[in-house]
């Protein structure tokens, strides 16, 4: 379990995202650190899922593919 906490607007969605597809994916991290493929959920209370998947897009990554989200805004 990963528990990603700071200021708003520091990174930490664009940094879970990113974590979450190199892990469901069985990627290394920055093709660096290699990871283990694995079960992914990610769970945000912050973010609905519009700007989720508008970042996922801006960071070139499959639109959530084998990651489970449990948003809890709104």
């Amino acid at each position: 379990m990963i528990v990603l906490a700071g200021r708003g607007g520091c990174g930490k969605s664009m940094m879970g995202l990113y974590l979450a597809h190199s892990v469901a994916a069985g990627r290394p991290l920055f093709g660096v650190f290699e990871t283990r493929q694995g079960k992914v959920c990610l769970l945000d209370n912050e973010n609905n899922p519009s700007i989720l998947k508008e970042r996922v897009e801006l960071l070139g990554l499959n639109p959530l593919e084998n990651i489970d989200c449990i948003n809890f805004t709104g």
